[in-house]
C-alpha cells in the first residue's frame, strides 16, 4: 500500500479526469483526459 492511503490496484480519479492505476507501489498506467 502507498503512504497516501491508496491500495494496490486501486484506481484514483482526480479532477480533470486523470486516472492512475497502481501495481507494486508503482504507477503502471496514467490516463489524463482533458
Amino acid at each position: 500500500d502507498l503512504p497516501n492511503g491508496l491500495k494496490k490496484g486501486q484506481e484514483l480519479t482526480l479532477s480533470g479526469k486523470s486516472v492512475f492505476e497502481f501495481e507494486n507501489n508503482k504507477v503502471i498506467k496514467l490516463t489524463d483526459i482533458s
